[in-house]
């Protein structure tokens, strides 16, 4: 499988996999980063806030943190950015479910105008 990297294209086997995930009572977060000798090439992060939940798009990692990414999201009709951690992020099959969910509620919502 093909990874985008700070290196550009590679292929998977030439890199060491790690995978984390985190949960607590505010968050429920996964991750997967790909090492080459020792220098992080990539990292891609899903996060499920459950206190104030809010659907985040992470940006790019923090230009001096590696371990902090830039994330968007919508805030009142306004386009707001967060600098968020490991710990904020939700895996790609629950941040699905979420959004689906998210995605019928506004559906109701609409038919009730």
């Amino acid at each position: 499988m093909l990874v985008t990297t700070t290196k550009g294209e590679m292929d998977d086997s030439l890199l060491e996999k790690k995978e984390g995930s985190l949960d607590n009572d505010n968050e429920t977060t996964t991750w997967v980063e790909y090492w080459l000798e020792g220098e992080l090439v990539h990292r891609s992060v899903h996060v499920l806030l459950k206190k104030n939940f809010k659907i985040a798009y992470v940006e790019k990692l923090h230009p001096k943190y590696t371990d902090e990414f830039i994330a968007s999201y919508y805030e009142d009709n306004k386009l707001c950015y967060a600098i968020i951690t490991k710990e904020d992020v939700l895996p790609p099959a629950d941040y699905e479910k979420m959004k689906q969910r998210n995605n019928r509620i506004n559906d109701i919502f609409r038919d009730d105008e």
